[in-house]
């Protein structure tokens, strides 16, 4: 049994690890600029891996700059889409509309005073 050390995908025969490895999209983020040609590179950079996890040639996970950030309440989402659907329901923003209701204030000032929305907030919940 074949076993990827890096996503833990599983296969009985050599030439289909042998694909997986070497294809051109990589299984992991941690691997994705690293061109692996045969197994003997890839066990090389297993062991790498197990000694210097740390080492800076490993990619990293998507940035927040990559992915989608609600700028009320700072969650944030992997798809578009999913932060449209979370802004129907994100409390933050609710308060923030009804604080700019009330005084009239545009949204980018209340914004600006994240700390007393975080403090309304919680002592809302609690």
């Amino acid at each position: 049994m074949h076993i990827c050390y890096f996503c833990k995908y599983e296969t009985i025969q050599n030439t289909n690890f042998i694909y997986h490895i070497t294809k051109k999209n990589k299984c992991s983020y941690l691997i994705r600029n690293i061109e692996i040609s045969n197994k003997d590179d890839y066990d090389k950079y297993v062991e790498l891996h197990k000694k210097e996890p740390d080492n800076e040639i490993w990619g990293t996970e998507k940035s927040e700059k990559e992915r989608f950030k609600c700028k009320y309440c700072n969650k944030i989402f992997k798809r578009n889409h999913h932060l449209k659907r979370h802004l129907d329901t994100c409390q933050r923003k609710k308060l923030i509309e009804m604080m700019n209701s009330i005084s009239g204030n545009v949204s980018d000032n209340v914004l600006d005073n994240s700390d007393i929305v975080s403090d309304i907030l919680s002592s809302n919940i609690a």
